[in-house]
């Protein structure tokens, strides 16, 4: 990805909602016979708008959100083990009493 069309992504906030096309990319379609406003593929009834792509914060997986701090010093394996006993359902048998007659 060219350095200007970075840019332009990340000018104002994370995503812009101007729709950003890019002129290489409507260039090669054009090539093998694409129109403005046709859908793609052999019935041409695939997308229409470009997929509008936006930068993700450094570190951050894709589709992640950074939603809070990450917890320094978490001990994942603690929530686990009190999340799994929590969940922990003990089912004793009642002991039978012989009642003799």
């Amino acid at each position: 990805m060219s350095r200007k069309y970075l840019d332009r992504l990340t000018e104002g906030s994370m995503v812009s909602s101007e729709k950003v096309k890019s002129k290489f990319g409507e260039k090669m379609l054009k090539k093998m016979g694409w129109k403005e406003g046709e859908g793609l593929g052999k019935n041409k009834t695939g997308e229409v708008e470009p997929i509008q792509v936006r930068k993700r914060k450094e570190n951050l997986g894709v589709g992640g959100e950074a939603t809070t701090k990450p917890k320094w010093n978490h001990n994942w394996w603690e929530e686990l083990f009190n999340d799994t006993v929590k969940n922990i359902k003990v089912d004793i048998p009642r002991k039978r009493i012989k009642v003799e007659s």
